[in-house]
């Protein structure tokens, strides 16, 4: 239960809930890094591909910039993701002139371990577990080379945490138990799966059965004698195209987002923009109007998947209604 994908690890920045709920952006926890739109591979369910269309990597002097107030602004963390595939971007290495916890997500095909041993923690999103479906899925041919690229990043000792990423869809969620038993094989320090992200617009009574399915395959998956843990986030399954429980959308500000094309962006999962990393400073943007601006156009009816679900609950339910009558603790 007490896991790093534990949702109400979010009470752990209550003040900050608080400050926000007052209409103050206080320093977010973490920081999301798109550092280029560029890839090397055409994953069927990728919400990325209109930034993708759109080119575009963070110059070197940006990127050391975000480093250094990321530093100043006392930052906690920083994910390195995409946008495109982050490897593939020249400048990574400065990274390491981060202070705080450096996470990168990744589909690890150009990953080496001098790049892996930057990291405190990696996911590789392999969204397979076997050739067929990674073909099928992930647009490459390149399962068996990317397996062989893993048994030398899950070698011991090292130094990051290392685990497997699958995002399940109507094409891959059968082979869920395939990529467990791979993580097992080579001794993965865990598995996260997670749905496919689709606007309510796509919903259909087959997509809803098979993403079911995959609940009980997860389930199935677990009970085996594995070595180490899988995790899901059941409710992104079951409560995939419901209502949410609060009104509007506060909690973007706990984390930061910064886009290939040095802008802003409210959240991972819905790209409203606003500023610009090549004129102004992340310290500056983040306060700024604009970032009031964005957030106001947030329309969660639109949010399926949302990752600041058990935030948005708390900030409305406990911190703004005091339904759980805080003063009787």
């Amino acid at each position: 239960m007490y896991n790093e994908f534990y949702p109400n690890k979010c009470l752990l920045y209550s003040e900050q809930m608080k400050e926000i709920v007052n209409g103050e952006f206080p320093t977010p926890p973490i920081l999301h890094i798109y550092p280029t739109n560029e890839c090397n591979n055409e994953c069927k369910f990728c919400i990325m591909k209109e930034e993708r269309d759109r080119g575009g990597s963070l110059t070197r002097e940006v990127f050391e910039e975000i480093i250094y107030s990321a530093n100043f602004m006392g930052i906690k963390c920083i994910h390195i993701s995409g946008g495109g595939e982050p490897t593939l971007y020249e400048h990574l290495d400065l990274i390491e002139g981060f202070k705080g916890y450096k996470v990168l997500s990744t589909n690890g095909r150009e990953l080496t371990r001098k790049t892996a041993d930057m990291f405190d923690r990696i996911r590789i999103s392999i969204n397979a577990g076997s050739s067929e479906i990674y073909e099928q899925v992930n647009g490459t041919k390149d399962f068996w080379k990317l397996d062989l690229r893993l048994i030398q990043l899950a070698k011991k000792p090292r130094s990051y945490q290392l685990g497997l990423g699958f995002v399940a869809d109507a094409n891959n969620w059968i082979d869920i138990p395939r990529a467990c038993v791979l993580g097992d094989s080579l001794d993965m320090d865990f598995i996260h799966i997670r749905p496919a992200y689709y606007t309510k617009g796509t919903k259909d009574e087959k997509l809803v059965q098979l993403l079911g399915k995959s609940i009980s395959l997860i389930s199935d998956s677990c009970k085996d004698a594995f070595k180490i843990p899988i995790y899901s986030i059941n409710d992104k399954f079951e409560g995939y195209w419901t209502d949410k429980t609060y009104s509007k959308c506060r909690a973007t500000p706990l984390h930061a987002v910064v886009t290939a094309t040095g802008e802003l962006s409210v959240c991972q999962d819905v790209f409203i923009k606003f500023g610009n990393l090549y004129t102004s400073s992340l310290e500056e943007i983040w306060q700024s109007k604009a970032h009031h601006e964005a957030i106001a156009k947030i329309d969660i009816d639109k949010c399926p998947r949302c990752v600041m679900n058990k935030a948005n609950e708390v900030m409305e339910h406990v911190i703004i209604n005091n339904e759980v009558r805080s003063e009787l603790l």
